[in-house]
Formats: C-alpha cells, structure tokens, sequence
C-alpha cells in the first residue's frame, strides 16, 4: 500500500469515528463495534 493511500485511509476513519470515539483527548474504542474488511487486489497474487 502505497503511503498516501494510507495517510487517506487513516484520515478517512478518524474523521468517521472522531465524534463518537474520541472524548476529552483520548480515543476509546470497544472492540466489538470495530468491523475491518481487507481485500487483497487480485493483481497482487
């Protein structure tokens, strides 16, 4: 993966949980509400 596509990844993802996730400075997290889903491009096998 490509670092730009990465840094784009992880700003996407703490956007999207920032107002639920983040409180007082800290990130919380229950690990039963995290889903992660990695597809393997078929160029790459």
């Amino acid at each position: 993966m490509e670092t730009d596509e990465r840094n784009a990844i992880l700003e996407e993802t703490q956007r999207l949980m920032e107002p639920t996730h983040f409180a007082n400075g800290k990130w919380t997290a229950d690990y039963k509400r995290l889903r992660v889903l990695a597809v393997k491009p078929a160029s790459s096998l």
